[in-house]
């Protein structure tokens, strides 16, 4: 469901696929957060590398690796592809962008105009191959009162050194 939501944002379109995934055309190359980031930085963001959910609900997205974890109250979510960053803010939908620093490195906040805003935020920043997003969302069900920026704000930095340079 997590994944699902930011997927939607980033494609704009989805549809069910029956029979064996293969690799999408423009997929070589492509950061896979599933395989670089080690159990010891994901449990230093907060997230179980046990409950680890590759691409959108199982089904590989045509130009990006997806993978997700679950924080317990939050998810946390890698994107990778080849769009660049200046094709990502050509998106009507992203919003609220703010510059900072990640581990020396440019990045920004965002919002998304077609998730519920106050339950989730993304860090995006540019990579060699083109970008590459973490976001978080707040679980809908809980009433926790956790500000999804400055959470995926405070995760990020133990998934960026991990990340193309």
């Amino acid at each position: 469901m997590a994944v699902a939501v930011f997927a939607a944002c980033l494609s704009g379109c989805s549809a069910s696929v029956e029979g064996t995934p293969t690799r999408a055309a423009g997929q070589a190359g492509l950061f896979d957060p599933c395989a670089a980031v080690p159990d010891e930085a994901l449990r230093a963001a907060g997230v179980d590398p046990a409950d680890e959910s590759k691409d959108v609900e199982g089904v590989q997205q045509p130009g990006w690796e997806t993978c997700s974890w679950d924080g317990g109250d939050f998810y946390l979510t890698a994107f990778s592809t080849d769009h660049t960053i200046d094709e990502f803010w050509l998106k009507p939908d992203v919003r609220d962008i703010e510059n900072f620093t990640l581990n020396g490195r440019d990045a920004f906040t965002f919002r998304s105009g077609l998730a519920n805003e106050s339950l989730t935020c993304g860090v995006v920043l540019a990579v060699p191959q083109g970008i590459v997003m973490m976001t978080v969302l707040v679980d809908y069900g809980l009433d926790y009162d956790i500000d999804a920026c400055a959470s995926v704000r405070s995760r990020a930095p133990f998934i960026e050194p991990y990340l193309p340079r």
